[in-house]
């Protein structure tokens, strides 16, 4: 009120509410465009994962030197690291132990290209099943192919155990 007097502005004289553009929602299931190639790079990272864990039931040496990354590098234990895949496979050559994992957890980036996993794994050696944790990560190239950036286990009596490799990216 002004004066005693009541008065009202009028809503045309009022300048137009901006609003934000509205974007379809995806339907529930259904994946969004942005999340498609996230979900997509998750699937092919499955599959390769599963396809190293069965190479590795019956020559993890030569599962690692297949699905491992160009720069690769094979830490061993009073040797000189073996840096590259050629070298990988010349040193994992000798390495034809048959290994099960069993993966615990892992995680995959949001922009699908870098991955990782724990877990436990069985070695028989010497009579003997040892036993221990590995970590890994994975990485795609830029054809989008998976490959193994990086594994590395520990026995669970504390020595080094399993093929440790660790690319440079």
């Amino acid at each position: 009120m002004v004066s005693g007097k009541s008065f009202s502005i009028a809503e045309s004289t009022l300048p137009p509410q901006r609003q934000s553009p509205r974007r379809a929602k995806p339907t529930i299931g259904e994946p969004s465009q942005a999340n498609s190639g996230v979900e997509s790079a998750g699937r092919s990272l499955r599959k390769a994962q599963q396809e190293f864990l069965s190479a590795s039931k019956e020559d993890n040496g030569s599962a690692v030197s297949t699905f491992a990354g160009s720069d690769i590098r094979v830490p061993r234990s009073g040797v000189f690291p073996a840096v590259g895949r050629d070298a990988a496979r010349v040193m994992l050559n000798s390495d034809h132990v048959k290994t099960t994992f069993e993966r615990a957890g892992g995680a995959l980036s949001s922009s699908g290209d870098l991955a990782y996993e724990y877990g436990e794994f069985a070695t028989p050696r010497n009579g003997h099943v040892e036993r221990g944790s590995y970590v890994a990560v994975w990485k795609t190239t830029p054809e989008g192919v998976w490959k193994l950036a990086g594994r590395l286990a520990e026995s669970h009596a504390g020595e080094a155990a399993g093929v440790a490799a660790w690319g440079k990216s």
